[in-house]
């Protein structure tokens, strides 16, 4: 595939995102998994969908079917939700990973090239989960993540600095950046504070009081986190303590 034609592609649909007015933000939808993908029998709707984008004819090819054997099958990952049908899912975006080897640097880095969800599951967070699925494989390494639509798709853009992505060196006096980098050290803290912001908030105890007269006339107040205790019967003073309370009342 020519530069032209694959940058035409890239941006096909984020052009259509990024120039109409932004949803509202949702919440994650319930059940929501992110898993590898071994075939791509389950993936017809997100094909179908690409398809309709008019992409060029070896996009879908490069992106589906040449799989990167060092990951294979990690180096697709889909997410699903539940459907109505009993332990039916429905892929509704998905991630592609590649490993790539830094000549300079003698290593082997992580890349990111594609990220794409289905309209309907956009503004809720689904690209945050897929990056943070994306970012470690094995041990962390830096990635480098292609930019569908260089620097103009202000729609990612925020999500992936967020994660602590920035531009690669050699991008940032190029006329058209398209490639942004996130180093080793810094990833395994992004997939942890994605992690963390997912998660609810812990519900607070409840609490309860409760007014005690103790013998004496000494009155306590307690206070019990939890379901709030039975109502105990009145009790009793030892006979002693009574009769010292008499005591005390004659003087």
């Amino acid at each position: 595939m020519n530069m032209a034609a694959e940058m035409s592609a890239r941006r096909a649909d984020y052009t259509a995102w990024t120039s109409g007015t932004r949803p509202e933000r949702r919440p994650l939808p319930e059940g929501l998994e992110i898993a590898p993908c071994a075939n791509l029998d389950s993936m017809s709707e997100i094909l179908g969908a690409l398809r309709k984008l008019k992409h060029d004819k070896n996009f879908i090819s490069k992106v589906f079917e040449s799989r990167d054997k060092q990951l294979f099958p990690r180096d697709l990952l889909v997410a699903t939700v539940p459907t109505k049908k009993k332990g039916g899912r429905r892929p509704i975006g998905v991630i592609r990973r590649s490993m790539l080897f830094d000549k300079k640097k003698r290593s082997t880095d992580l890349s990111i090239d594609f990220v794409w969800v289905l309209p309907d599951y956009r503004s809720c967070g689904m690209g945050r989960q897929l990056m943070a699925a994306g970012l470690i494989s094995g041990k962390p390494k830096t990635v480098h993540l292609q930019i569908a639509g260089s620097e103009a798709n202000t729609a990612a853009l925020g999500l992936y600095t967020s994660l602590g992505f920035v531009w690669e060196e050699h991008e940032e006096n190029a006329k058209e950046k398209t490639e942004m980098v996130l180093k080793a050290e810094l990833a395994e803290q992004a997939v942890a504070n994605v992690a963390a912001a997912g998660k609810p908030p812990l519900p607070l105890p409840r609490v309860s009081s409760e007014l005690a007269v103790e013998s004496g006339g000494r009155v306590t107040l307690r206070l019990t986190t939890g379901k709030p205790s039975p109502p105990q019967s009145k009790r009793r003073a030892p006979q002693d303590e009574q009769q010292r309370a008499v005591r005390l009342s004659a003087g």
